[in-house]
């Protein structure tokens, strides 16, 4: 299956769909997966987009709210750096093994396996979103509507190591440059505005003042003026926020 470009999440629906290469049978039954099992899956980058992905379903007591077994699943993309794709769903045991799916039409997905059988997660248009780490020049997702729908087949097998149960995206590091208009240029004029670099009001758009105000703070800081927030620019502010919140 070809792979999409990031752009493409954010453009439409994207339906991403493949099919694993089964692996051997795991010594896995339906209660260990349903008792938080992490598992995990992934795709050879020429077999489909699907770098990792990983699952688990942990039961949920909350009498204001879900009471049940609960899915989380996510899911990173060859290619496609700094960026999570997550979604949950209500999950049972019905007839094809584990149900999982998600009100108003979100998708579905089943776990099955064992007696001889590879373990695997079928997904049918299985909604998600998308977010990125939580650090000031992380893509952030806004609130919104659904990114896409996963679509697919996946051999799974344990993940034992990973003690948050979540897929860990690739970093690279994208310096923020005038013409940007991105959330992240806006968490940088706040941070730019508690030192007094920037005096407009902050949005979202890397324009001349924002460059003019990245320039000073640059010169107080000993940094190469560029007037172009660089990775070491990134890493001087996020400390000087740090040192303007301590006790």
């Amino acid at each position: 299956m070809r792979r999409r470009s990031p752009a493409y999440h954010l453009a439409a629906l994207a339906v991403l769909g493949a099919a694993c290469t089964p692996a051997l049978a795991e010594e896995l039954t339906s209660e260990d997966i349903l008792s938080g099992a992490c598992l995990t899956a992934g795709q050879p980058r020429e077999e489909g987009p699907i770098k990792e992905l990983t699952f688990q379903i942990t039961r949920q007591n909350d009498p204001e709210g879900y009471s049940g077994d609960l899915l989380r699943l996510s899911f990173t993309e060859w290619d496609v750096p700094n960026i999570v794709f997550e979604t949950t769903a209500a999950c049972w045991t019905g007839e094809q093994g584990i149900q999982c799916s998600i009100d108003c039409d979100g998708g579905r997905a089943f776990v099955a396996g064992g007696d001889g059988k590879p373990w695997t997660i079928r997904t049918e248009h299985l909604a998600y979103s998308m977010t990125g780490p939580e650090s000031l020049f992380a893509l952030q997702a806004e609130q919104g509507p659904d990114l896409g729908q996963l679509t697919g087949t996946f051999a799974i097998r344990r993940n034992p190591g990973n003690g948050m149960c979540r897929a860990t995206a690739d970093y690279v590091f994208a310096a923020l440059e005038p013409g940007d208009i991105s959330p992240r240029v806006l968490q940088a004029e706040r941070l730019l505005s508690q030192w007094g670099q920037f005096l407009e009001f902050p949005d979202a758009i890397y324009d001349e003042a924002t460059a003019d105000a990245v320039t000073r703070f640059q010169r107080q800081y000993g940094l190469a003026e560029t007037g172009i927030i660089d990775e070491a620019t990134m890493s001087a502010l996020v400390t000087a926020g740090a040192a303007g919140h301590s006790c």
